[in-house]
């Protein structure tokens, strides 16, 4: 007979989780001890300990410091600590907050990408397009540990209809966005297409503005306005209408989003890298 896994309350948990022996010297129960003075291996190992305590040091990894015996670190303190712990319900306002700043980092990056475009590259624009880019590398990872952690307190798995998950993915759907925007290697010259660009430069505002917490103007579909703009914006010269492909592949970039927060769309919540939807 397979072993029965199920899960329980954190409340509930902790009635019969137990505590590590290691911390009373492998009692069954925690006592309580009336010595006041206690012995450390050496002069270093008590230096180390009070220095890991007082913060001054970080403990290396697979390192148990020894207990300092104050106020600060003793048995029995450690042992109510490791029972209140699941008790606080922190990590879904942490996630939370961490998405949030990732979310205005990746819209800062998206928007910048948008611009080196629009407006035509520079070294300017290139650098600091660059420099937002590794801003949203260094969000997305410590949305993924927030994420998992939230994840691991709540037991829960990763449902993409729960408000942390959507969150997630929708600050990564935005990064995936600047980052293919800021992969066009080539722009159309400050004269060209300003009708078009300019769909562009509002459509990005709006859904800055949107997700920042403003209207919902942002998930109107783009690619009608932009292909009217677009052909308002036309020549016959063969290189002008070369010249309109980064434009075009912006517009894309932008069009996913607004598939991805379109109220027809918010229940299924795609895959942001996977999905191939059309503009």
């Amino acid at each position: 007979m397979g072993k029965i896994s199920y899960r329980v309350r954190p409340e509930t948990a902790v009635l019969t989780s137990g505590f590590d022996p290691q911390l009373s010297v492998g009692s069954a129960r925690p006592p309580v001890y009336r010595s006041s003075t206690y012995v450390f291996s050496s002069p270093e190992a008590a230096e180390r300990a009070f220095n890991i305590v007082l913060g001054r040091v970080q403990p290396i990894a697979e390192e148990s410091p020894d207990l300092i015996y104050a106020r600060l670190n003793h048995p029995n303190a450690e042992i109510l600590e490791d029972q209140l712990v699941p008790l606080e319900r922190g990590a879904a306002a942490a996630a939370s907050s961490v998405i949030r700043a990732a979310l205005d980092v990746n819209l800062r990056y998206l928007r910048a990408a948008v611009l080196r475009v629009t407006r035509a590259t520079s070294e300017k624009s290139d650098a600091k397009v660059e420099a937002l880019s590794h801003e949203a590398m260094v969000a997305s990872r410590t949305v993924d540990d927030a994420v998992r952690h939230h994840l691991s307190e709540t037991g829960t798995g990763a449902d993409l209809r729960t408000p942390v998950v959507r969150a997630a993915n929708r600050a990564t759907w935005i990064r995936v966005a600047g980052d293919k925007t800021a992969d066009i290697s080539t722009a159309p010259e400050s004269r060209e297409y300003p009708r078009a660009c300019a769909v562009l430069e509002a459509r990005v505002e709006a859904i800055t503005d949107s997700l920042s917490g403003g209207a919902d103007a942002a998930w109107r579909p783009i690619a009608d306005e932009f292909v009217r703009a677009l052909r308002a914006d036309a020549t016959d010269d063969g290189d002008a209408a070369r010249a309109a492909m980064p434009l075009v592949k912006v517009a894309a970039n932008l069009g996913e989003i607004v598939l991805a927060e379109s109220p027809a769309s918010a229940g299924a919540q795609p895959n942001p890298v996977t999905r191939n939807p059309r503009v």
